[in-house]
């Protein structure tokens, strides 16, 4: 339950202090976090330069996501470095007057973990095991839907209203929907008043990166605010349906991987039941695709900086 305000104040501080100490030629920060643009904020004031993985990404609405997408935008002209995910977040950064020789279009080093953890679970069966052993996964005869919700934006009546179609989704008895709730109250709360012990919904602890991967691997969809998932569902060959009105990853939306449903109940009902009632548009949209990068960006944005 920390403020914005307290939480970038302690991050600034704290990283100046490292930034003295260490006396770095680069900082690297990524994404759009209160981290990222705090840490960016503090290296501005020490003079390193910044390179910003991540950027360039606009929904052009600074109040959707929020504060993310201010958070992007006032990293831009204080970074020194722009390693883009796509074309579409390069043209974004021109547009605001980015030198285009400051600019890579490196792809998304996310998708490079996305990647690097698939292969782990491949070669790996005892962290395979493990992982799955923690995981309600799906019986053969239900599909298992994937489910996160964290957003700041969205309000508890905007939560209850997913909520009422999770239920009515779970009603339909052939799928199983799992959900991992986020450890703020303002999430938690009313999220689990509304679904605990609601049959054919599961509610787990937040999960870590390898079995947040193997659901994602298993699921038939997803519904979900989250960002990065809206790149990697799309490179995973799996729908996803956004909780958003608006999002900085429009291309995954443009290519038919994904749907904006907002917090509707209703359309959320109808686009899960879509899905699942119409195999012809399911299979249009669990379509394996490269849209935010091919597992290599790490390695491109090394050597550029190098």
């Amino acid at each position: 339950e920390q403020s914005l305000a307290a939480l970038t104040a302690a991050i600034l501080d704290g990283l100046s202090n490292v930034l003295d100490a260490e006396q770095p030629d680069w900082l690297v920060v990524q994404g759009d976090t209160s981290s990222a643009f705090a840490a960016a904020l503090a290296g501005f004031y020490a003079a390193v330069p910044v390179l910003h993985v991540e950027s360039g990404l606009r929904s052009h609405d600074p109040l959707n996501p929020w504060p993310e997408e201010a958070h992007r935008r006032m990293i831009s002209p204080i970074a020194t470095l722009h390693a883009a995910p796509t074309a579409a977040a390069a043209l974004s950064l021109e547009r605001e007057g980015i030198d285009r020789k400051n600019i890579l279009i490196s792809g998304n080093s996310g998708i490079d973990a996305l990647h690097k953890m698939c292969g782990r679970l491949d070669q790996d069966t005892d962290l395979l095991t493990r992982t799955q052993a923690r995981l309600p996964l799906s019986r053969p005869d239900k599909r298992l839907i994937f489910v996160t919700c964290h957003r700041r934006e969205q309000r508890v009546e905007r939560m209850q209203g997913l909520a009422r179609a999770l239920v009515r989704l779970a009603a339909r008895g052939d799928v199983e929907i799992v959900l991992p709730t986020h450890p703020s109250p303002q999430v938690h709360t009313p999220l689990h008043k509304a679904l605990y012990g609601k049959t054919g919904i599961s509610l787990v602890p937040p999960l870590d990166y390898a079995a947040t991967v193997c659901l994602l691997r298993t699921c038939h969809f997803m519904i979900s605010d989250s960002g990065g998932l809206q790149e990697e569902a799309p490179a995973l060959g799996k729908p996803i349906l956004v909780l958003r009105d608006v999002t900085e990853r429009q291309e995954a939306v443009d290519a038919g991987a994904a749907i904006l449903v907002g917090q509707s109940e209703e359309r959320i009902l109808t686009e899960a039941n879509r899905l699942l009632d119409h195999p012809t548009h399911y299979a249009g949209m669990a379509r394996l695709r490269r849209l935010f990068g091919d597992g290599k960006a790490s390695a491109r944005i090394v050597e550029h900086l190098m």
